[in-house]
């Protein structure tokens, strides 16, 4: 997302684009619409999930987050100071930037509507993601958020038990990055507060 969007918005698409795109849905209005899955590829991500977040998305959601938290949501094989380090956010967000209904904020496995990712390019140019590592899926979430998206969680299970590999998450920088989130949150709500709308 970070690369596609950021400063000058999306490059032209390939002339076969429509037969490139992962999912076009219908819209309710007789539009298709194209979405967008992201996920982690170190096997903690089912894919048996994406058919319901599309599902959300047709239905008319903008964001459809896989969360772990929500009611039938589980994590497995995961780390207690892991575990608390993801609860330590939870709390943190719903106190210094709450996002209605969400439980999970930084979950990468999410659907989204192209056109709320547009939307959100078009408003904040270069400053649609400004942290770096973990904390830019809370980022984008926040900012997401702010233009009035509508935003859906479906239960699903982390399988961290699965995962390939060493975590790269490091607490320090990670911590920095919500810090900053919440600075940008409370720009975000002065610019709303002001009329303006380039945020």
């Amino acid at each position: 997302i970070k690369k596609i969007f950021w400063g000058g918005g999306p490059p032209p698409p390939p002339p076969d684009c429509r037969a490139r795109s992962p999912h076009r849905a219908d819209s309710g209005t007789g539009e298709e619409t194209d979405i967008l899955i992201t996920m982690d590829a170190d096997d903690t991500h089912d894919p048996e999930y994406i058919p319901e977040l599309v599902n959300r998305i047709r239905k008319g959601a903008d964001v459809v987050i896989a969360s772990r938290f929500c009611g039938g949501g589980s994590e497995r094989g995961v780390s207690v100071p892991r575990r608390f380090l993801s609860r330590g956010v939870i709390l943190f967000m719903r106190l210094a930037a709450p996002v209605p209904g969400v439980r999970d904020y930084s979950c990468g496995y999410r659907g989204y509507s192209a056109k709320i990712l547009h939307d959100a390019a078009d408003t904040f140019g270069s400053r649609l993601i400004e942290t770096d590592g973990f904390s830019v899926m809370t980022e984008l979430l926040i900012k997401l958020a702010a233009l009035g998206a509508r935003i859906e969680e479906i239960p699903f299970t982390l399988h961290y038990d699965r995962k390939v590999g060493k975590s790269k998450i490091k607490l320090i920088p990670t911590l920095k990055g919500y810090f900053a989130i919440i600075l940008i949150a409370r720009r975000i709500h002065k610019k709303r507060l002001d009329g303006k709308c380039e945020m």
